[in-house]
């Protein structure tokens, strides 16, 4: 029905913001690599996934992003 509908579309977007957040990290630690010229410092998937981990309530950054890695 339209609430099964909604529910959809809004889990949906979580995972699509999720996504956004994990590919700003990875772009922001690319530009810092180029910033700083040390290539070994872009990190991917699990050095933003470190990152987000670090952060101040990093442990429910990363329950919301793997949820919505999860749809």
């Amino acid at each position: 029905g339209a609430g099964a509908m909604r529910l959809i579309r809004i889990i949906g977007r979580i995972g699509l913001a999720a996504r956004g957040l994990i590919f700003a990290v990875i772009g922001a630690s690319f530009l810092a690599a180029a910033w700083h010229v040390d290539a070994s410092a872009a990190g991917g998937m699990r050095a933003a996934l470190q990152t987000l981990a670090a952060m101040p309530l990093g442990d429910w950054v990363l329950v919301s992003v793997s949820a919505g890695l999860g749809v």
